[in-house]
């Protein structure tokens, strides 16, 4: 108890280390709580990390089925040009090799005619069956 003019009494052990103990007491409440703050903003951080790291791998993973996807559309592209390439390249060698049996077929008959007419014929005669065939050449070709 005290008065206006008087001190107030004289703290005894006891209420110091009840005072201490309470002081103590209440630190370690904050200190727990604070503890808890962290660990929950810790565990936060880490469930944002693994959700950005999910999302990391899945864009990745969609980029890479994306390039997979683009090269096999530039490989079957590529290989239908050279497919029509050998199909153009085999078209012309046939008509080539067409042209030259054709070439070397009128040469031949050329030839035997000359050599029919030569032997049995009048050279009147040569004349309008060469001119004949000269005619029919053209038809003969297509």
């Amino acid at each position: 108890m005290t008065d206006a003019g008087r001190h107030p009494l004289p703290v005894t052990r006891e209420q110091h280390l009840r005072r201490r103990t309470q002081a103590d007491l209440d630190e370690a409440r904050h200190l727990h709580e604070e503890a808890k703050e962290r660990l929950a903003e810790y565990q936060r951080k880490q469930r944002d990390a693994l959700k950005e790291a999910e999302a990391i791998v899945a864009q990745a993973k969609a980029e890479a089925e994306r390039i997979a996807a683009q090269a096999a559309r530039d490989l079957d592209a590529a290989i239908e040009r050279r497919r029509r390439l050998a199909v153009e390249k085999i078209a012309l060698e046939e008509s080539k090799a067409l042209d030259e049996v054709r070439s070397a077929a009128v040469d031949l008959a050329i030839t035997a005619l000359r050599r029919a007419l030569a032997d049995d014929l009048d050279a009147q005669r040569r004349s309008a069956l060469i001119d004949e065939a000269i005619a029919g050449l053209p038809s003969s070709l297509h």
